[in-house]
C-alpha cells in the first residue's frame, strides 16, 4: 500500500511538473517577441499607467483589476536585486502554472470516482485547452488564474458548497470579472430544485458581488482615469464578432480562431459526456455552458479564444464534481 501511494504521488508530481514546463515553454515561445512589453505591462497594471502594445501606449480599462500576478511580480523585482526582470517574470509564470495545476490536481484526485487516472486526464485536458489561448502575442498572466478560479467556482457550486464558491468568486475581483458567472451557473443548477425566491437572491448575489468587486478594484487602480459612472467594462457586441467570423470563413485555415475554439472545447466536452452522471445534472450543466458561452461570445473578443477559458473550466469541473442532491449524484460514485 505504501509503495502504491508513493507511485501515485510520483505520478502526480511528474504530471504537474511536465504540464507546467510545457505550458510556460509554449506560452513564452509564442510571445517572446513582445516579452519586454509584457513585463512593462505588469508594472503598468499596478501603477495604473498605460500599457504598451507595439510601442504604442494604450489604456484597456478592464485589465486594471488583473493585479494578482503584477503585484507579486513587482514585489519580487523590488526584493530580489540579483535577479533580472526577465528571470523573475519567467520563474513566476512557471510557479503560477505549477501552483494552479497542483490545486486542480489535488481537488480532482480526491473526487476521482470514475477513474484512477481522473486527475491526470483532467489536468492534461485543461493544460491542452490552454494552448490555443497563447495565440495572443502578449502574455496575459491572469489566464491561468482565471482557469483555476473558474474551475473551483463551478466545482463547489455543482456540489452545493455555496460559501467556498462565493469566496472564490469574490477572489476573482483581483484577476478577472468572471466570478459573475457563479450566479449564472447557480441559477441553472438550482432553479426548480429550491425555493425560487432563494435561488434568485443567491444568483443575484453571486453575480453582482464579484463583478462589482472587480469594478471597485479598477477604480482604485485607475483613480481619476476611470469616471465614477463607468464600470470600465468593454463590450464588443455581436456585430463586431460576426464580422470577424465572416472574414475568417472567407479564407478558412486550420490555424484560424474558429478551429482553435473548437479544439479548445472538444476534449473537455468529450470528458464531460463520458462521465456516468444523472441526466438531470447533465442537462443543467449543458444549459449553464450555453449561457456562459453566449455571454462570453457577446462580451468578449471571440478571436481571442482565451475569453472562453471559463467554458472549459465549467465542463471539467462538472465532470469530476459529486453533486449534492441524490438525484444528481453520479451513478458509479460513493459518497462517504
Amino acid at each position: 500500500m505504501q509503495l502504491l501511494r508513493l507511485i501515485g504521488i510520483a505520478k502526480g508530481i511528474s504530471t504537474i511538473l511536465a504540464l507546467a514546463v510545457i505550458l510556460v515553454w509554449v506560452s513564452h515561445t509564442v510571445t517572446i517577441q513582445h516579452l519586454a512589453e509584457s513585463i512593462h505591462n505588469q508594472y503598468a497594471t499596478v501603477r495604473g499607467e498605460p500599457f504598451i502594445y507595439d510601442g504604442k501606449p494604450l489604456v484597456i480599462q478592464p485589465f486594471y483589476n488583473r493585479i494578482i500576478f503584477p503585484i507579486v511580480f513587482t514585489f519580487l523585482t523590488n526584493t530580489l536585486h540579483n535577479w533580472t526582470d526577465v528571470q523573475i517574470f519567467l520563474g513566476l509564470r512557471f510557479l503560477s502554472f505549477l501552483l494552479c495545476l497542483t490545486a486542480i490536481y489535488v481537488a480532482v484526485h480526491r473526487r476521482s470516482h470514475s477513474s484512477a487516472n481522473g486527475a491526470l486526464i483532467a489536468c492534461s485536458v485543461l493544460a491542452l485547452s490552454m494552448v490555443p489561448t497563447f495565440t495572443h502575442l502578449w502574455v496575459h498572466t491572469s489566464d491561468i488564474f482565471d482557469l483555476t478560479f473558474s474551475f473551483f467556482i463551478f466545482l463547489y457550486l455543482a456540489e452545493g458548497r455555496l460559501l467556498p464558491a462565493f469566496l472564490v468568486a469574490c477572489l476573482t475581483a483581483v484577476n478577472r470579472e468572471t466570478g459573475a458567472f457563479a450566479g449564472v451557473f447557480y441559477l441553472c443548477i438550482a432553479f426548480g430544485r429550491q425555493k425560487t425566491q432563494s435561488v434568485v437572491v443567491r444568483a443575484i448575489t453571486l453575480t453582482l458581488v464579484p463583478y462589482l468587486g472587480a469594478v471597485l478594484v479598477r477604480k482604485l487602480v485607475l483613480g481619476h482615469e476611470l469616471p465614477l459612472e463607468s464600470s470600465g467594462q468593454w463590450y464588443t457586441g455581436f456585430n463586431h464578432n460576426f464580422a470577424i467570423l465572416l472574414a475568417t470563413l472567407k479564407q478558412p485555415s486550420p490555424i484560424a480562431w474558429p478551429g482553435l475554439l473548437f479544439a479548445m472545447l472538444a476534449l473537455p466536452w468529450l470528458v464531460f459526456v463520458s462521465q456516468k452522471t444523472a441526466a438531470n445534472f447533465k442537462f443543467r450543466v449543458v444549459l449553464a455552458f450555453l449561457a456562459v458561452f453566449a455571454i462570453t461570445a457577446a462580451v468578449g473578443i471571440n478571436a481571442e479564444t482565451r475569453t472562453f477559458i471559463p467554458c472549459v473550466a465549467l465542463l471539467i469541473a462538472c465532470s469530476v464534481a459529486i453533486p449534492e442532491s441524490s438525484d444528481l449524484v453520479p451513478s458509479d460514485s460513493v459518497v462517504a
